[in-house]
């Protein structure tokens, strides 16, 4: 009884410290032989670099193979992770990976696919491949909150609708009555049917702060000007949102760290 107590009391100290929440959404790119110059290898330390700089309580990052995400995971020494590989369920193929730093603990996690058979590896009809949502509920004792992390299909219209409708569900029945925020790559600008379904329930993060359209996603080019806002994060009513930017870091090289920007911001519970 007296271990409890003192674990309870441990938790509740450090969850009154921690009032405000920072979250980051980053698609680092799959490791593509193809990218040449802008390859995961001439990245990959200045990427690891630059989540270490930012220090985000909360990491969503899409595209990751295995060893990407333990590459990350053996670098990030202060976090933890949650994740499958979208092809098994396992090891293979990309990781919607969920990275998560201490003071948080994870309560529960799953994986679900954005298809029509949502607990076992598939895909819809239409998609391209294979796509996921990683979600986890988190404590820091004080606060709780459910995060989901998605990369929706970059092909298929109908699949992405599909994909709304699925992780609509586990929003509402998944672990409920909890601080709720969903991030990721969704592969659709904010005229696409699919973000007026998503912002329905939830806000987008984004529109909160600025009128303006930013693009999110730079195709690693280095100049022009960038339209297409596809990465977002989206709360609910018991979230509040203090800041959000789109980030454009460099390497020291002048190359873009990824093909995406990130989307970074700062939270706080309504209660507070």
């Amino acid at each position: 009884m007296k271990v409890c107590v003192v674990i309870f009391w441990m938790l509740s100290a450090l969850g009154a410290v921690s009032q405000e929440v920072s979250v980051m959404t980053y698609n680092l790119r799959l490791d593509a032989a193809s990218d040449g110059a802008d390859n995961w290898h001439h990245r990959k330390a200045e990427f690891a670099a630059y989540i270490l700089e930012k220090n985000p309580d909360f990491l969503g990052v899409q595209e990751a193979l295995l060893h990407q995400t333990l590459y990350l995971d053996t670098l990030l020494k202060d976090y933890d992770y949650i994740g499958v590989g979208r092809d098994d369920g396992l090891l293979a193929g990309e990781f919607m990976a969920l990275f998560y730093r201490k003071p948080w603990i994870l309560l529960r996690d799953t994986t679900i696919w954005l298809s029509d058979t949502p607990g076992i590896p598939s895909k819809a009809q239409d998609a391209g491949c294979f796509r996921t949502c990683t979600a986890g509920l988190f404590t820091n004792g004080r606060d709780t909150i459910k995060i989901l992390n998605t990369h929706f299909d970059h092909i298929g219209q109908n699949a992405r609708l599909l994909s709304v409708g699925v992780i609509q569900k586990q929003v509402q029945n998944l672990w409920p009555g909890f601080a709720t925020l969903l991030m990721g790559d969704f592969n659709v600008t904010p005229t696409n049917p699919v973000y007026s379904m998503i912002t329905q329930n939830l806000k987008d993060v984004w529109k909160l702060h600025n009128q303006h359209e930013e693009g999110t996603f730079n195709s690693f080019k280095r100049d022009g000007e960038f339209k297409d806002r596809i990465d977002y994060i989206f709360i609910n009513d018991q979230l509040i949102s203090l800041t959000c930017n789109i980030d454009r870091p460099l390497t020291k090289q002048g190359r873009q760290l990824s093909d995406h920007f990130p989307v970074i911001s700062k939270l706080k519970f309504r209660d507070e």
